[in-house]
């Protein structure tokens, strides 16, 4: 900051030495000796250097502040519904994957795996909504038995939260007659 007493003519913004990008949410309280910068609404995309430049009529001084900003994520939590599924051979199974969303207008990226097995059953169908991601099979073999992870990314956050799928043989019934022995 200039010298005390000095005359402020100009504060300039600088975000990793270039003009402070117009997408950077910001408020700036500026006091007669001191300047407070607060950015708004944070994301990966805000990290970097900051630095405030102030320019005095004293003599032509200017002098400079710079921090880093180093943006931290917020956990990424999912809920998985339901957590445990029975259905006979050849049901019908749907299983949603939710993410509370900490940074507004972000995404997370989400992917199904099952567990022992790196590829998913031929019939499963996955699909992304804005609220999270649907995995459906439409109908079920046993092969498809097991606990199923739904994996979630948005940014540094990493999170995975599995449901259990049991599926059970055909109910078969049997219809005997009266057997009459001559």
């Amino acid at each position: 900051m200039p010298p005390f007493g000095a005359r402020l003519l100009s504060r300039q913004l600088l975000f990793n030495y270039n003009a402070l990008p117009g997408n950077v949410q910001h408020e700036l309280e500026e006091g007669p000796l001191s300047s407070t910068l607060s950015v708004l609404g944070t994301s990966a995309g805000n990290q970097g250097l900051y630095t405030c430049v102030a320019n005095s009529a004293v003599r032509s001084m200017s002098s400079s502040s710079t921090s880093f900003v180093n943006v931290i994520d917020p956990p990424l939590l999912l809920s998985v519904e339901p957590t445990f599924l029975r259905v006979l051979v050849g049901g019908g199974v749907v299983l949603k994957c939710t993410a509370q969303q900490p940074c507004l207008g972000s995404q997370p990226a989400f992917q199904w795996s099952r567990q022992g097995r790196k590829a998913l059953s031929s019939q499963a169908k996955i699909e992304t909504k804005d609220d999270g991601s649907v995995l459906k099979i439409d109908h079920v073999t046993r092969d498809d038995d097991g606990v199923y992870y739904c994996h979630a990314a948005l940014y540094s956050s990493v999170a995975e939260s599995a449901v259990e799928l049991r599926v059970d043989g055909k109910l078969q019934l049997y219809l005997f007659s009266d057997i009459s022995v001559l």
